[in-house]
Formats: C-alpha cells, structure tokens, sequence
C-alpha cells in the first residue's frame, strides 16, 4: 500500500508547473524503447511485466528516495557549475546545453554533466577553454555511445581527457591505459591526428612532446571524422539513456 509519502511525491510529479511536459517526454521516450525492441520478444515481454501491479507498488514505494537522489544530485551539477563558470546564468545556460547534448547523443545527462564539469575546470586558462570543452565533450560522449560503450566507460575516457588537461602534457598511462581500454582504436586515432607512427607517438610521450593544447583539438577533430555523422543516436540503449533524462528533467521540474 502506498505510504503518505508517497502520494504526495505522485502529486508533485504531476502538479509541478513544467513537469507534464517533461512526463510526455518520458512516455515518447518509452515508445521508442518499444520500437527499438521490436526485433527481440524478449524486451517485449520485459515491458508487458513490468506494468504489474505488484512491479508498480514496488516502484512507488521506491519513488520518494529516487526523486531525493535526483535533487540532490542536480543540485551539486548546479553548484559545481557555478564555482567553474562564475555564475548562477551561467550554470543553467551550460546545464541546458549538457541536458541537449546528452538527449542527441543518447547518454545519461547527470553523471556526463558531472564530468563536463571537471573538464572545464581542468581547461581554466588554457586554450581548450569554452568552446573546446564542448568540443571534447560532445566528441568523445558521441563516439563512445555510437560504439555501444557504458556510462562507466564513457565517464573514464573523459575522466582521460580531462587527466591530460590538468598535466599538460599527454602521458602513455593516460592515452594507452585509461582512455585505451575503453575507446577502442584510441591509439591509433591519436597518431592518425598528430601525422605520426604510434613508434613516433610513444617517443614523443615519452620525452614530454606531446602538449595537451596541441594534441587534444587534433584527437577530437580526427574522432569526428570517423564517428559523428550529423545524426541524432538512435537504439535501445541511447533510448533507455534519454528515459532516465526524461525523468531527471521532469524531477528537476
């Protein structure tokens, strides 16, 4: 049975000034989850269960500490892109900018914001400051949802990334290891931008050579020759990432 609580989460939810907009959202999200599932029974019959009644109860009761989680986890975004950027306007304008961002490229919008908040700290007063952000962001964030990576992976290559701002220069463990592990090819592309052997790409890590204002533009403009083609990404997984968006925005409203 529903606890008292929990009807008056429901009752914010759908009387929040906003939220009816972001719910229509959430409910053309879960139609193109469907669509894209079509191909496999098994998704389907996933969907058909999960409305049950006994799946509903549970899920409810659950609801108040999911909306809490959400809140405060927006509210350190919010916070943390203040401390970087100076000001409240700014924040939401970049938040916004993530949100949409997050929806195309089909990725989880709380947990990419979170990082995009690191790699702009981590560009302060370098070239790569601003619009360079974005650029990383949005290239790394699309080629690892195109090439069906976790949140996990894609928050470790920018995680990457942002490593190679903060040393300014571009090391082995950073290039090889971090981002390597999980953007398949990360080698090769980089010495496919830098015009180099990866023999020559190694001397150059290791004799410090490789500056990260340098290296980093070359890298994300070479990542968008191979993966983004314009195209909003489309799948179950990218589906399932714009419904917990959905529902983190109608939450937020």
């Amino acid at each position: 049975m529903a606890t008292q609580k929990d009807r008056v989460v429901v009752e914010i939810v759908v009387n929040s000034k906003g939220a009816n907009a972001a719910l229509k959202k959430i409910n053309g999200n879960l139609t193109k989850i469907q669509k894209s599932a079509k191909s496999t029974s098994d998704h389907l019959r996933f969907f058909r269960d999960v409305t049950g009644l006994a799946t509903f109860a549970i899920a409810l009761n659950r609801l108040g500490s999911e909306m809490a989680r959400i809140v405060v986890e927006t509210t350190k975004l919010e916070r943390g892109f203040t401390a970087v950027l100076g000001s409240q306007a700014a924040a939401s304008k970049e938040m916004e900018w993530a949100r949409e961002t997050a929806n195309r490229l089909g990725v989880e919008y709380l947990s990419s914001a979170n990082a995009l908040v690191s790699l702009t700290a981590a560009a302060k007063g370098t070239a790569l400051e601003g619009q360079g952000v974005r650029d990383v962001f949005s290239a790394v964030s699309g080629a690892m949802s195109r090439l069906g990576r976790s949140t996990d992976d894609t928050k470790g290559a920018l995680k990457a990334i942002e490593q190679m701002m903060n040393k300014g220069t571009v090391a082995a463990e950073e290039l090889k290891g971090q981002l390597g592990e999980r953007l398949p090819g990360a080698l090769s592309i980089a010495a496919d931008a830098m015009d180099v052997t990866t023999e020559e790409l190694f001397r150059m890590m290791e004799q410090g050579e490789l500056i990260s204002e340098d290296f980093i533009p070359r890298f994300i403009d070479r990542l968008n020759q191979l993966y983004d083609d314009g195209q909003q990404v489309e799948g179950l997984v990218p589906a399932w990432n714009r419904l917990q968006n959905a529902i983190s925005e109608a939450v937020d409203s």
